[in-house]
């Protein structure tokens, strides 16, 4: 086994300004329809924010019919939110509906459908739209204060979970590659063809130190030259960590003999000619 390098990566929330100073998002007021870009970590409260008092729907928002909307996107990237807690009136009134994406996508969650009102701590709802967004839809009633929420925001760069390994490099120390039986005797090597724990979710390169004396490819292929030849390949990540792992590689031309024959017509005067047939062209 050759060098293996193993990275480690560390999320980290950054701040941005939303609708407080501390960089928390709030579900916006009665009749508005909003998209917030939003960061790793943020808070998402109510309309009350953190300090759990939001305003019922009065008299003078039933023009608005008591909801309102906003889209929490990070530009592509996906978003999920988690409810650490959620208290909502008696009764079912106040109602919180998730989407998948914008306004018009796929409902994920609707308090007034589940059993209890709200939803329990710790549910999670993470986006499977194109966008990466989750849009949250709130409608409350006109009696006592609206339902309350503190939610954790996360964003994922890639489809990868944040507690997944890295992408780890283990190359196989010595690999015996056969030629394909095609007349042309030509490879292309992928770096599942040397690893010991290729990841689909990790993106490599290969690169292939060709023998002197032979003919060079393109840094990942063979040729009819390489047979016999042991040399040395190498995969390196390409997620800007530039770890990488190496090995040998032995080409070897595994395809049964081929017998070329041709038809010749002979009479049974030329039985003495078929010895000189065999060496015709």
């Amino acid at each position: 086994m050759k060098k293996t390098i193993y990275s480690f990566y560390l999320i980290i929330g950054l701040c941005a300004i939303a609708f407080s100073a501390w960089g928390q998002v709030n579900q916006p007021v009665y009749g508005q329809n909003i998209t917030v870009q939003v960061t790793d970590l943020q808070k998402f409260y109510d309309m009350g924010g953190s300090a759990n008092t939001a305003p019922d729907c009065q008299e003078t928002d039933m023009i608005n019919d008591c909801w309102s909307k906003v889209t929490l996107c990070s530009g592509g990237n996906i978003v999920c939110v988690t409810f650490n807690s959620m208290t909502f009136n008696a009764g079912g009134f106040d109602n919180l509906i998730v989407r998948d994406g914008d306004a018009l996508g796929n409902i994920l969650g609707n308090t007034t459908l589940n059993g209890s009102g709200d939803f329990p701590d710790g549910t999670t709802f993470t986006s499977s739209a194109p966008s990466g967004c989750l849009t949250f839809e709130f409608h409350a009633n006109s009696i006592g204060l609206a339902g309350d929420w503190d939610a954790t925001i996360r964003v994922k760069t890639t489809g990868r979970d944040d507690n997944s390994p890295p992408c780890n490099l283990v190359c196989n120390d010595h690999v015996n590659a056969s030629m394909p039986a095609d007349p042309g005797c030509y490879r292309t090597f992928q770096a599942e063809d040397f690893l010991q724990n290729p990841d689909a979710n990790c993106t490599y390169t290969v690169a292939l130190s060709y023998p002197y004396g032979t003919v060079a490819g393109n840094g990942t292929d063979v040729n009819r030259s390489q047979i016999g030849y042991t040399f040395v390949y190498s995969v390196r990540l390409t997620d800007g960590s530039n770890n990488s792992c190496w090995g040998y590689v032995t080409v070897e031309d595994k395809a049964p003999p081929q017998a070329f024959c041709k038809d010749r017509t002979l009479t049974c005067f030329q039985v003495a000619k078929i010895n000189d047939e065999r060496f015709l062209n």
